[in-house]
């Protein structure tokens, strides 16, 4: 499996940006939804309850051109994270969150050698920047796209 990572501290955004990149995936690809956290939502109820709950931690597994592809937003905890990728064990493609060091990141390379990627999030710490003119909402837009040009990339 490979494995593409979001790294970042704690309260940087992971989630919402990996909400949104689920959100982009369903709207640009003919995604199949094979299993989701969120139980029972058609195409659009899940693109909008994930824009209405963006810190929400989510396990998706999609299937785009016969690849299975398992997104979980879940990260900044070792345990959370196996839970997820157990859930994965059939996916060729993982999308994640991790933080900055520690056991979260020993977790992923042990799950996939030398086939994972950290795309390092931007170090700011939000509850510091409130004050700051910071357009969040167009960072997290920009790494999401990001991450929707790797999986093109990869499928």
């Amino acid at each position: 499996m490979k494995i593409i990572a979001l790294q970042g501290h704690s309260n940087c955004g992971k989630t919402h940006v990996l909400n949104l990149f689920i959100k982009k995936v369903l709207k640009t690809y003919p995604a199949k939804i094979i299993k989701t956290s969120l139980k029972g939502y058609t195409l659009d109820d899940y693109c909008d309850e994930i824009k209405n709950a963006n810190s929400v931690d989510t396990d998706i597994i999609l299937e785009i051109n016969k690849i299975k592809i398992g997104i979980t937003t879940a990260g900044d905890n070792e345990t959370i994270l196996q839970n997820s990728f157990n859930k994965f064990k059939d996916c060729d493609l993982c999308f994640c969150s991790c933080r900055l060091k520690g056991k979260t990141i020993d977790f992923i390379k042990t799950q996939s050698k030398e086939n994972y990627v950290f795309y390092n999030q931007m170090k700011i710490d939000r509850s510091k920047t409130f004050p700051l003119a910071i357009n969040y909402d167009f960072i997290n837009n920009e790494v999401a796209d990001i991450l929707l040009q790797t999986l093109g990339n990869l499928i």
